[in-house]
């Protein structure tokens, strides 16, 4: 057997630091097609992603920031703790004998790419960077030493310390150069053919470049999965324990559990490749995502009128499309007879009942989120997100009856099997006013403290306002809501002018994040839970907390107990696993242990339950007979999460997307980036009498044109 080769995510310190960069800020400047500078020449045209970056050095530098630079390295595919960014740096002073700050500086200033396997997959990834002009590579490479590497009949190639680099024309190329099949020996032997295919020759790179507006500043080109490497979840039943590790033993999806076609997907979901162009205007960064495939249907009759834009301006997260509710009916009641959803729907008087909502509910659809103060928590205790659902309504009338009478025979029903178990039902629905309407309100908060839940307040709310159906969770919340639909309460619509296309014939599925004040809310959580609750702040407490459940890696394997290893038989696509763990490998241990027992799926499965960092499990994985090291993410929410929204909230002001249904050649979307310039909050989250307007940040009329 051979020697063991590369694997380790904590030998490539650039890797991270490039990605980031790439995903969100970068500011070069292209032509319409791959110019002669652009680093897209230096890559193989088969590569699955490709970021490239100019004259960034200003956001580079503020990437650094740990939480940062580990989100967007695990976006690429390369997990690692915050405790990691301090053995980057260190590895960066080691290898390049720079800071991070000033390596940006001299080595990224005339570009730098990130190429790797692609979103997720990136763990053997490279990193192209154009020095500045003063600085010959050669000169570098004498300063740091760098060990001259054998091989004459390919391109130069040097080792620092474990850290691979070749030198094209005046570009470097740093990649792990220990792995014989891995992406540094292609790129290499790729500089060495003559008559070579780069990315800037893709027909499929070229051909999304030609759809973006001219002169983009920035570039992001990623490739779907090749087939191979992933297969679709099975419709069939479970395999046996012999041909499935214990720790993917669960059942798979089944044909009933897939998604309804009534609920909209983003449009560039389907799409197998997909390229992002941004043009940077001041703080503003607009990115046009377009994609190859088959264009988003467009809505039969689309309706007119938008809900999102009159939400109050203390909106956190809201999201606006299309729902066919009539066609979504009709899709549940085609599930399995034993399906629990249809049994639910099948309960006496729901089914019809339904049946009237849906044919008196319109298509245009809206999900808000944002903050309350509950009554019952004290000054100290942060507001809490509430949620609020609007629908338009074609049958006013209707709709306030239905979905009454839909209510009254659920809250029956729950009292039932509440009183079996010998519990209080639940209270008595009432009304509320809400400025000259009437809500009704079922309070929820007494059974919510039964469980545990620690939400303090929770109703189920509603009432038909003007041409929408608002069903909220917090009847601050719906007053809010209302308020700001009245015109007595700022709305959401100076946000969605950030965009440049928000407001477009074709914009659908519109999207708006206020991600500044999200991080200052969920500071003020964290801050507060490490006085009360400091137990909440650790990993070992959400460890068996997870929403998901056990970890599924979705790898199917037959053991091989006298070889004391796993086959790989197939990888199901969109689970952590895929384009990780290929068919064919052979997993010979886990948390960078081999199995020493004749029970690898054993090992396996408990390996998965007590791994080390519980955001990743470490494969040691035989591929073509080369052992690696392979780190799989897995989904995982604790407080980490919570620090990384915060990380992001410091950079990021406000983010817009909507998909554009208009466009006939492909999937295309839009996406908004508003920077955050000041520290400062953008809106107070104590809640504004309505006589008294939000005070928020001017509207941005005056605009610079076009890099």
């Amino acid at each position: 057997m051979k020697r063991q080769h590369g694997g380790d995510a904590r030998r490539r310190p650039a890797h991270g630091l490039c990605l980031a960069a790439a995903l969100l800020f970068a500011p070069p400047a292209f032509p319409q097609a791959p110019d002669l500078d652009s680093l897209a020449r230096y890559v193989p045209a088969d590569v699955g992603l490709f970021v490239e970056v100019r004259g960034a050095e200003d956001l580079l530098t503020a990437l650094t920031e740990p939480q940062i630079w580990t989100t967007l390295a695990e976006l690429a595919g390369q997990p690692s703790g915050p405790q990691d960014t301090q053995e980057w740096r260190r590895q960066i002073q080691q290898t390049v004998r720079m800071e991070p700050e000033q390596a940006i500086r001299v080595l990224f200033a005339r570009g730098v790419a990130f190429i790797g396997e692609g979103p997720g997959r990136s763990q053997d990834a490279l990193v192209l960077c154009r020095p500045a002009a003063e600085t010959s590579p050669n000169e570098l490479l004498a300063r740091w030493q760098a060990k001259r590497l054998a091989e004459p009949e390919k391109p130069e190639a040097y080792l620092l310390v474990s850290i691979g680099v070749v030198v094209l024309d005046d570009v470097l190329i740093f990649g792990d150069a220990t792995r014989r099949d891995g992406m540094f020996q292609r790129v290499r032997e790729f500089a060495a053919q003559r008559a070579r295919r780069s990315l800037a020759d893709d027909a499929d790179f070229r051909a999304l470049l030609a759809r973006v507006p001219p002169r983009a500043t920035g570039i992001v080109f990623s490739r779907a999965a090749r087939t191979t490497d992933a297969v679709s979840p099975p419709t069939t039943q479970p395999r046996t324990p012999t041909s499935q590790p214990a720790a993917d033993a669960a059942s798979p999806p089944s044909a009933s559990a897939a998604p309804p076609v009534s609920v909209p997907a983003l449009a560039l979901r389907s799409a197998d490749a997909v390229l992002l162009a941004l043009h940077r205007e001041g703080p503003l960064l607009h990115f046009t995502a377009v994609g190859r495939g088959v264009p988003a249907p467009q809505a039969a009759a689309r309706e007119s009128g938008s809900l999102i834009r009159r939400l109050p301006a203390r909106t956190l997260l809201a999201w606006e499309g299309q729902i066919d509710y009539r066609g979504l009916l009709s899709e549940l009641e085609r599930l399995p007879e034993r399906d629990v959803l249809r049994g639910a729907l099948h309960l006496p008087t729901q089914m019809e009942s339904l049946r009237r909502l849906a044919g008196a509910l319109g298509q245009r659809t809206c999900l808000a989120i944002g903050p309350v103060r509950a009554a019952s928590s004290g000054p100290a205790t942060p507001p809490l997100p509430a949620a609020a659902l609007l629908v338009s309504a074609e049958d006013r009338g209707e709709v306030e009856l239905e979905f009454g009478l839909l209510v009254d025979a659920t809250v029956a029903l729950l009292n039932v099997l509440t009183l079996g178990r010998g519990l209080p039902p639940l209270p008595p629905i009432r009304e509320e006013r809400v400025d000259d309407a009437t809500a009704l309100l079922l309070d929820l908060s007494a059974a919510a403290q039964r469980f545990d839940a620690g939400i303090g307040e929770l109703h189920l709310c509603w009432l038909v306002d003007q041409d929408a159906l608002i069903v909220a969770t917090h009847l601050d919340w719906l007053r809010e809501i209302v308020a700001a639909r009245r015109r007595s309460a700022a709305d959401l619509a100076p946000l969605l002018q950030l965009s440049r296309n928000a407001a477009a014939p074709g914009a659908e599925n519109l999207i708006a994040i206020q991600s500044g004040p999200i991080a200052d809310l969920v500071e003020r959580w964290l801050e507060h839970l490490g006085r009360v609750r400091p137990e909440v702040l650790q990993e070992s407490w959400w460890r068996g907390r997870q929403p998901r459940g056990d970890v599924r890696l979705g790898i199917q394997a037959t053991p091989q107990a006298e070889q004391r290893r796993l086959r790989v038989d197939a990888v199901v696509a969109g689970l952590p696993a895929a384009g990780l763990v290929q068919p064919g490998d052979y997993i010979i241990g886990c948390n960078r242990r081999r199995f020493t027992t004749t029970q690898p799926s054993v090992e396996m499965r408990d390996g998965l339950r007590q791994r080390p960092n519980a955001r990743w499990v470490d494969l040691i994985i035989e591929r073509n007979e080369t052992p690696l090291i392979v780190r799989v993410p897995v989904p995982f929410f604790d407080p980490v999460a919570l620090r990384r929204v915060v990380a992001i909230g410091k950079l990021a002001q406000r983010v817009v997307y909507c998909d554009d249904l208009s466009a006939t050649d492909g999937p295309r979307g839009f996406l908004t980036i508003e920077l955050r310039t000041s520290p400062r909050p953008l809106f107070d989250f104590e809640p504004v009498p309505a006589s008294q307007p939000a005070v928020l940040p001017a509207r941005l009329t005056d605009r610079a044109g076009d890099d």
